[in-house]
């Protein structure tokens, strides 16, 4: 059914050809026990339940179970026949979850927890990933990346799902069990909410020899400045032709894995091979600055602990200490400096807030004393 409301769009994707029923409800062919016409969707919920094999969930939960029962029927042939499409091999396939369908494969993106986010499909005669309709994008490879919460290897982003397969396969035969290979679903997506999984982490950038990956990468890397501990871009030496990526570099190697990944590891560079290093913008990124990475810096929470035993932090109190705090961070952005004015009545508690910092030396503090009017007597007030 063509017209089916936006909320199917991921069941009629995946092959349920739903027909209304009545009132929200559609009903199809169930992909779970393959009855023809027990499965039914309430198209304002996307609750669904076969009446049949009584399968039941979400939108939300329907493509972890559809992936699963794909998984179930994918036998050792059609990893055989990926493998030799695709030059991946097959114990990589399986980590990544790769499914085939009868005649698409499947590769899941997942989202918080063990939860689908997508699941982009690909035909053996196209070049192309699709999106399930309905579906947000969003990075290939994230499950691996929570199981790792040591940050000691190295996080690695790719340009494209094959991509960090092949570079996960090289990785894990080389011995570098510690990194985690990531990838973006296209060159020139990177969304903001991504950042945080970069935070504090030695990165890697390896996009395709090509324009887009030029781009893409400097993208990528304006994205996540401020939060990764380090960005090392891989330039691809000029003989290489255009398009040429990681795939071909793992699939095209005669030699062992070890080999290829030092080979790989010194076209890395600091410096964008399309970027000057005195050149920090381009017409189409806004570079963020990098911050400094200090790994034992303390939480908020356990600051205001601290302050809590000497003072009585009410909620304006609190206040002033993160304004404070922002405002010594922000000397970090190049620029003018920012200068904060804190106002209050002696006793308030701001003179101990401010001297705190005196220690800082991204921290310049000025005093000076005022007579203001108070009623009928004169009051000392203290700026800073």
């Amino acid at each position: 059914m063509s017209n089916l409301p936006k909320t199917l769009g991921m069941f009629g994707f995946h092959g349920i050809n739903l027909a209304y029923a009545s009132g929200e409800e559609y009903a199809g062919n169930c992909p779970f026990c393959l009855d023809e016409s027990h499965f039914y969707v309430n198209s304002d919920t996307t609750q669904y339940e076969c009446k049949k094999c009584h399968a039941n969930g979400n939108g939300s939960s329907f493509l972890l179970k559809y992936l699963q029962r794909q998984l179930e029927d994918t036998e050792l042939r059609d990893y055989k026949r990926l493998k030799g499409l695709r030059g991946i091999q097959i114990k990589t396939l399986k980590r990544f979850d790769a499914a085939w369908d009868g005649s698409r494969w499947l590769l899941p993106s997942y989202g918080s927890g063990q939860m689908v986010s997508d699941l982009r499909t690909w035909k053996p005669k196209s070049k192309q990933l699709l999106t399930t309709k309905g579906c947000k994008v969003q990075l290939f490879g994230l499950q691996h990346l929570r199981r790792n919460k040591s940050k000691r290897g190295t996080l690695w982003l790719c340009e494209g799902e094959w991509d960090a397969m092949a570079l996960d396969s090289l990785l894990r035969r080389a011995g570098r069990t510690q990194d985690v290979v990531l990838a973006v679903p296209g060159a020139g997506t990177f969304k903001d909410t991504w950042v945080e999984y970069f935070t504090g982490r030695k990165v890697r950038i390896c996009y395709d020899n090509d324009d887009a990956g030029d781009r893409g990468s400097k993208k990528a890397a304006s994205k996540i400045a401020g939060a990764a501990k380090s960005i090392s871009f891989l330039c691809w030496p000029d003989s290489k032709p255009s398009g040429w990526d990681i795939r071909d570099h793992c699939t095209s190697s005669a030699v062992g894995p070890r080999v290829t990944l030092n080979r790989l590891n010194k076209l890395f560079r600091d410096t964008h091979r399309r970027q000057d290093p005195d050149d920090v913008q381009s017409e189409d990124v806004t570079v963020i600055p990098k911050f400094k990475v200090v790994n034992n810096r303390p939480s908020f929470e356990t600051v205001l602990r601290v302050f809590s035993q000497w003072l009585d932090m009410d909620s304006e109190m609190i206040k002033a200490l993160k304004i404070m705090l922002a405002v010594i961070i922000s000397e970090q952005f190049p620029g003018s400096p920012l200068w904060m004015y804190l106002v209050g009545p002696s006793g308030a508690g701001k003179t101990l807030i401010l001297c705190s910092a005196q220690g800082s030396d991204q921290f310049l503090s000025l005093g000076f004393q005022s007579r203001t009017q108070y009623g009928p007597s004169r009051r000392r007030q203290t700026c800073w």
